[in-house]
C-alpha cells in the first residue's frame, strides 16, 4: 500500500459538516493502521540491498517457511517450529492491535454512509 495518502473518503467528507472531524479520524485511523500493515508486509524491500534497512515482512517470512515445507523430505526442523511459533504470536499480537483500531479509530465512521 505504502506511505499514508489522502483516500477517497477523506476526500468526500471535506465537503461535508462533519468533514473535518471526519478527516482527522481518517489521518487517525491511517496512522494506526500503517505500522500494523508495515510488519505484515514490507513494501519498501524492492531488491536484495532494501532487505538490509527494510527487513521482509510477516508475509513474505511464511512464504518462505511454506515453500521449505514443500520441498523437505523429513519433519520440520526445530528452527522451522521455533520461527512458526513465533510468526504465530506477531500475527496474534498484531490482531490484537487491529482489534484496538476498530474499537477506537472506527467509531467516528459508525453510520456514516457505505459502512455497515
Amino acid at each position: 500500500m505504502g506511505p499514508p495518502q489522502r483516500g477517497p473518503a477523506a476526500r468526500t467528507a471535506a465537503g461535508t459538516a462533519r468533514g473535518p472531524a471526519l478527516s482527522a479520524a481518517a489521518r487517525a485511523l491511517t496512522d494506526r493502521l500503517y505500522p500494523i500493515e508495515e510488519r505484515l508486509t514490507q513494501y519498501r524491500a524492492k531488491a536484495e540491498k532494501g532487505l538490509t534497512s527494510n527487513p521482509s515482512g510477516i508475509d513474505n517470512k511464511l512464504s518462505l517457511l511454506a515453500g521449505f515445507a514443500e520441498q523437505a523430505d523429513a519433519r520440520p526442523t526445530d528452527q522451522a517450529r521455533q520461527l512458526l511459533t513465533d510468526l504465530s504470536a506477531a500475527i496474534k499480537m498484531l490482531g490484537a492491535d487491529l482489534d484496538r483500531v476498530r474499537q477506537r479509530e472506527w467509531t467516528p465512521f459508525a453510520g456514516t454512509p457505505g459502512q455497515r
